[in-house]
């Protein structure tokens, strides 16, 4: 995945990933990237100016039984 021409990266929380991605894309807005890591999953876009930006939604804890 490239990275952003900003030198930094804005990471955002969501409550539900992929309905926000869904959102983003009927938008027409180019989601570079996504991943589910099994603690989080996470997606990348770039914003107009080349900076990148992490959509990240934590995946509830589980406790112990």
């Amino acid at each position: 995945m490239k990275p952003g021409k900003g030198g930094f990266m804005i990471n955002l929380r969501v409550d539900d990933l992929d309905e926000f991605v869904k959102q983003l894309k009927k938008k027409k807005v180019k989601v570079i990237d996504s991943v589910d890591e099994g603690y989080g999953k996470f997606a990348w876009l770039l914003d107009p100016d080349g900076v990148k930006i992490e959509l990240w939604e934590q995946v509830a804890e589980e406790l112990p039984s």
